[in-house]
């Protein structure tokens, strides 16, 4: 049974609220898609949503394993949009490495001569222009739609963000680009009122 978010928006109500000032919070502004935002914020947003597959080894824990790891994709070419490395869990001198580096059958390749196999849960990678508060209202709006994320990393560069989410299964993995689609939209456009 999925834990009840503890977090100060509630996306059920927000969603159905409709576009212009909100009026329980003054100075919110409720966006076209049903998004609270805060006045004099920039929102435009330009992002990009897909789901991967990513790809796995397991490694020692030692000095070089990731090189080696990495260094067969970078000689068929690879162009890896991912690398996530973590300590094996209840293996103390283990690493597991993930990667992404695309679709098809080259990249599949690629992976599979360099050890790599493909792992059964399903990512959803976002891409595109930073905003602060955006990891906080994808997390939000999951939790309020009852699925339950298995990991999420997330960096900036510039103005630049990309993020992974993990998800036990496609079904999961599939509503929570529909959800987060919503909270993309709801960023996007002009703000109701200005």
């Amino acid at each position: 049974m999925p834990v009840q978010p503890t977090c100060t928006g509630d996306w059920r109500r927000v969603l159905s609220l409709r576009p212009g000032r909100s009026p329980n919070v003054p100075g919110i502004i409720i966006a076209a898609a049903g998004t609270r935002r805060a006045p004099g914020i920039m929102h435009g947003m330009d992002i990009k949503v897909r789901k991967v597959r990513l790809w796995r080894t397991e490694v020692s824990r030692r000095s070089g394993a990731l090189a080696a790891a990495l260094e067969p994709l970078a000689q068929h070419g690879a162009d890896l949009k991912v690398i996530r490395v973590r300590a094996a869990p209840g293996r103390t001198k283990r690493n597991i490495i993930e990667v992404y580096a695309g679709e098809g059958q080259r990249a599949a390749m690629a992976a599979r001569a360099a050890g790599f196999s493909q792992t059964p849960a399903t990512a959803v990678l976002l891409q595109g222009d930073n905003r602060p508060g955006f990891a906080y209202e994808v997390a939000n709006a999951v939790a309020w739609a009852g699925i339950g994320v298995r990991d999420y990393e997330a960096g900036v560069v510039d103005r630049r963000f990309s993020s992974t989410l993990t998800f036990d299964s496609e079904a999961d993995a599939a509503k929570a680009v529909t959800i987060i689609r919503k909270v993309i939209r709801g960023s996007d456009g002009n703000d109701a009122g200005r």
